[in-house]
């Protein structure tokens, strides 16, 4: 099967939107959207027979990058689709002086990062939900007052964040919580 990789266009949200609905994930199209612009030239497709089979993000701050969005079409996985993105952004970073590459990813890619020299970090969980009349505050936080982000509070977010995560990712935040 020959298959290139080509760079990831907003005209790709489409397609992309009914891969990540396949798979139960929450992207919107205004998140694609962010993505590309967040990754700076760095968002990476396979396209097969004209449709789109596969996607990866690499989102870069500092020396530290993010690999997300790695998703292969069921009918195209274990044909070497996401091992060629792996190398592509491996390949990115190397370029570029990328010291610390990180990822979050579900338990059917764990096999792919982990050839890769990958190691588990943390375990996450993905939960959903409809909402209600939720109380979010709930017992749990007496007295905890919820409210929604303002630009006021970027300054002390953004600093909260750079602290916890190792490098500044303020124009992600930014764009992430004022749009």
């Amino acid at each position: 099967m020959n298959y290139q990789i080509f760079p990831f266009r907003e005209d790709d949200i489409p397609e992309a939107m009914d891969l990540k609905n396949i798979l139960g994930w929450n992207q919107t199209v205004t998140d694609w959207k962010k993505f590309i612009c967040l990754a700076e030239g760095s968002c990476f497709k396979v396209v097969i027979d004209g449709q789109l089979a596969a996607t990866c993000f690499l989102f870069i701050r500092d020396h530290i990058a993010w690999l997300a969005m790695l998703i292969v079409k069921e009918e195209y996985r274990r044909r070497g689709i996401g091992s060629s993105l792996m190398e592509k952004s491996l390949e990115y970073c190397r370029d570029r002086g990328i010291t610390l590459i990180k990822l979050d990813g579900t338990g059917e890619g764990c096999p792919l990062y982990r050839g890769f020299g990958f190691l588990d970090e943390a375990e996450a969980g993905m939960f959903k939900g409809r909402i209600g009349s939720i109380n979010y505050a709930g017992s749990h936080a007496p007295g905890l007052k919820l409210k929604k982000v303002e630009a006021k509070d970027l300054e002390g977010i953004i600093s909260i964040d750079t602290e916890a995560f190792g490098v500044s990712r303020a124009a992600m935040i930014e764009r992430l919580l004022l749009d």
